[in-house]
């Protein structure tokens, strides 16, 4: 990281820490309260303390003020001491990048940040201050972010039935159990249903969403397709309606009542901590979005997800992923990707997997000898990124059916280098529980195959996990 100098305006005596963290602190609401604001209502039915932008949603004023408050205690913290973000000039945005670039910040991280620092530039007039992330740390390997899914984050993918670990919960805590339910059934994010108003937000073949949502933006969502899904829609509605009903108009929410729409967030998530919804176990709420999001998908596709290996025609999966971005308020028709995986990205996996078949297939002949000369006959796959087709170079990584000592394993590794000039990781299918296989017959040139069957049938999901 280069070295900045401090200006001769930035060198006097510094305020007390506790003076300058008011003055910046001020500074800060003053340039977000530049644009018109209005209130919302919270939880209770009375004005919000914190008022937001009638542009940006909640979430996004909060970023806004989180990273400008954090920016300038770094400046701060760095000898810069500038006390209005209006102080900011160009080699500070490049201080600011490169420190969050050392301290391992993620790539959806950086991409958050820098885009508050480019709607910083807009506000204050300082159209040119913030260049791009690779101007701004050139010669650097920058993380990549994406937004397509490669793991299933629904409930059904953990094994887990929904519609019975959702009734434990009511009969717990009928109000979590009811805000689940609603993200079920409709796909809502946490906030959406917890402000829903069943009473008034319902019509004859859906449901109107407004509050809670990103920048305010209103949807329509329909009731499935899937017959047996909408009648499941409809129950859900008519049980919130008679959750609220006999409570008063201002009150008619689904969230916690007393509490502030924040408070309520809190309180649902320890709630569901408690009943061993968490992430360390796989089941969150918003993996009921993502099962939301995967049956509609197949109900309109009539295929499976790209995510659990796609099939459906070109104009059909276009037209189903429209329907299913407006139904999870996006507005971008890419975005459903994050939670059904994507047609191109698979596609691209697979040519990958195709180059690494292609090149490890002169090499069979060898792998399956040393493997006979072991004693151990039987299945291999390709497993690992390169399995996977993440990538084309590394170490190869095999699995091998039955049991493999470690002494046996790192003898033959050492073997297989040597005769095929190549680092291979060996691993048994019994060993780790889990381990992600890829059934490669079917993605490989039929040339491929014939050249040594190192991928013939998966074993099945006990077997895996044995």
């Amino acid at each position: 990281m280069d070295d900045f100098t401090l200006e001769p305006s930035e060198q006097r005596e510094p305020l007390p820490q506790r003076h300058f963290r008011a003055v910046y602190t001020q500074h800060v609401q003053g340039l977000l309260k530049q644009q018109g604001y209005r209130r919302l209502d919270d939880m209770r039915g009375q004005p919000a303390k914190h008022p937001r932008s009638e542009h940006v949603s909640e979430i996004t004023y909060s970023l806004r003020r989180g990273v400008l408050l954090d920016l300038m205690r770094d400046l701060r913290a760095a000898g810069y001491l500038i006390e209005n973000p209006r102080q900011l000039q160009q080699k500070h945005i490049t201080f600011l990048v490169r420190l969050w670039y050392s301290k391992g910040l993620g790539a959806s991280t950086l991409a958050n940040r820098m885009s508050v620092l480019h709607w910083l530039e807009l506000s204050i007039g300082k159209p040119n201050m913030v260049q791009s992330i690779e101007l701004h740390l050139p010669h650097v390997p920058l993380p990549k972010r994406s937004l397509v899914t490669t793991v299933d984050k629904s409930w059904r993918a953990r094994g887990v039935d929904a519609g019975e670990r959702i009734a434990q919960v009511c009969r717990e805590d009928p109000v979590t159990g009811m805000l689940l339910r609603m993200q079920r059934d409709f796909g809502l994010r946490t906030r959406e249903a917890m402000r829903f108003k069943p009473l008034e937000r319902t019509e004859r073949d859906g449901i109107w969403v407004w509050e809670g949502t990103k920048g305010g933006r209103e949807r329509f969502v329909r009731f499935s397709r899937d017959l047996v899904v909408a009648e499941r829609q409809r129950q859900t509605l008519q049980a919130a309606k008679d959750v609220v009903r006999k409570l008063p108009r201002q009150y008619a929410y689904l969230g916690y009542q007393g509490r502030t729409l924040e408070a309520a967030v809190r309180h649902f998530h320890r709630r569901l901590e408690k009943m061993g919804i968490t992430r360390r176990e796989g089941l969150t709420a918003h993996g009921l979005r993502h099962e939301r999001a995967q049956t509609e998908y197949e109900a309109l596709a009539k295929a499976p997800t790209p995510l659990r290996g796609g099939g459906a025609d070109r104009a059909r999966h276009r037209w189903a992923l429209g329907h299913v971005s407006q139904m999870m308020g996006h507005a971008r028709p890419s975005i459903p990707a994050a939670y059904i995986g994507s047609e191109s990205h698979n596609a691209k996996k697979r040519r990958v997997i195709v180059r690494n078949l292609e090149a490890i297939a002169p090499h069979l002949p060898a792998v399956h000898s040393l493997c006979r000369s072991r004693s151990l006959g039987g299945s291999l796959w390709l497993v690992g990124a390169r399995g996977d087709g993440l990538a084309e170079h590394g170490p190869w990584e095999i699995a091998v059916t039955g049991p493999l000592s470690t002494e046996l394993r790192v003898t033959l590794e050492l073997e297989l280098e040597r005769t095929v000039g190549h680092r291979f990781n060996l691993a048994s299918v019994l060993e780790p529980a889990g381990l992600k296989l890829t059934e490669l017959s079917e993605e490989a040139p039929d040339a491929v195959v014939q050249a040594g069957r190192l991928w013939p049938r998966l074993p099945t999901n006990e077997a895996r996990q044995r």
